[in-house]
């Protein structure tokens, strides 16, 4: 086995237990919008952008504020169209994301045509 495969596996082992992890602090009443200390990120943000449409979707089915935004002025959709994840943004628009939330739109509409075009359905 090739080490590529290896890191391949141990990352699908580790979003595996992200989303278990995820549900039982969910279950256990974890505050849904808490964001980090520095206000960069809350636990949609951190998702979206690390292109986790499970837990993505979790957090939005467990009333995840889908427009809150970080220090920075970052929304979830924002995170996730600027790493090219297009699954997430999708879920997120399907979610009613609002796209216009601030100035970096311009390079996220950007983002969203390219990301639509190439993986259409």
């Amino acid at each position: 086995m090739g080490i590529q495969y290896l890191c391949m596996l141990a990352l699908e082992v580790m979003l595996k237990r992200l989303t278990e992890v995820v549900k039982i602090l969910l279950d256990n009443r974890a505050q849904v919008d808490l964001q980090s200390t520095s206000g960069k990120s809350s636990a949609l943000m951190h998702a979206s952008e690390i292109g986790h449409a499970e837990v993505v979707k979790l957090l939005l089915d467990n009333q995840a504020q889908i427009d809150l935004v970080d220090s920075d002025g970052n929304s979830a959709f924002l995170h996730a169209s600027f790493r090219g994840h297009a699954d997430v943004v999708k879920l997120l628009l399907e979610n009613k994301a609002q796209i216009d939330l601030v100035e970096k739109i311009i390079h996220s509409h950007v983002w969203l045509t390219y990301m639509l075009s190439k993986h259409s359905d």
